[in-house]
């Protein structure tokens, strides 16, 4: 299992073109897991909450996008008490 995962917002134009036809308001992630150091790929599920961003309704979803583009939306918890969604992801 990875020991540190990095996550940066982007907004690289083949993601950006990619999500406008799903929704008119989104957020594009990127994750990298690395594990003494050198980048590891996890082992299993794992298990991610995201802060639904300030303006935007409790109607969120998120999408893995694949190497290639596709994407495949990935079922959530919404809390709308804390104001998150929460994924498992591979």
């Amino acid at each position: 299992m990875p020991k540190s995962i990095k996550i940066l917002a982007v907004g690289n134009s083949f993601s950006v073109d990619a999500m406008e036809w799903i929704a008119e308001s989104f957020v594009v992630y990127e994750f990298s897991a690395y594990k003494n150091g050198a980048a590891a790929q996890p082992d299993g599920m794992l298990t991610v909450t995201f802060a639904i961003p300030e303006g935007y309704s409790d109607n969120v979803a998120v999408y893995y996008m694949a190497p290639n583009g596709a994407l495949e939306k990935l079922e959530g918890y919404v809390d709308l008490e804390t104001r998150t969604i929460t994924v498992e992801m591979a």
